[in-house]
């Protein structure tokens, strides 16, 4: 209610017991001031009422939109522990992916060397003993228990 009908029912109210005082006790005009004070009392009480739930349900709502701030703050700050974990487990992922990778490309590269470099050096010696044994004339003990054990496969 508004200051000024607040004041004005305070001075009503005030006025009509001073008219209260000056009307003789147990006529009509006593009992009908009487029921108009009362009525106008019950209306201050009505009004005091009224902007005391309107407070409490000012501070309320006030209370409830904090607590609701607050969980919107947790539910935010869980998002972000959410996405973070998310991220870093992507990230661990990625890792783990090209790390994988990397030694795959090795195993690749070390099962081509274990075949190409037995090949390559039994090739250098078979150039050399071939020409070595290019007439005919000489032949060599060596060569030939070298050619024997030449083998292009994996031991």
């Amino acid at each position: 209610m508004d200051k000024s009908n607040k004041e004005m029912l305070k001075g009503e109210i005030a006025s009509n017991f001073e008219k209260l005082k000056t009307i003789e006790i147990g006529s009509k005009e006593h009992k009908a001031a009487t029921d108009d004070l009362i009525k106008l009392y019950r209306l201050a009480i009505d009004e005091s009422k009224t902007e005391n739930e309107i407070r409490l349900k000012r501070v309320e709502s006030k209370n409830a939109s904090s607590r609701q701030e607050q969980e919107l703050q947790i539910k935010r700050e869980q998002l972000e522990l959410e996405r973070e974990s998310k991220t870093r487990a992507l990230l661990d992922s990625e890792k783990e992916f090209r790390e994988r990778k990397i030694d795959r490309w090795i195993k690749i590269g070390t099962t081509v060397l274990e075949i190409t470099l037995p090949l390559m050096f039994y090739a250098h010696w078979m150039r050399k003993g071939f020409k070595f044994e290019e007439t005919g004339t000489f032949t060599s003990t060596t060569f030939r228990g070298l050619f024997s054990h030449f083998k292009p496969t994996k031991r």
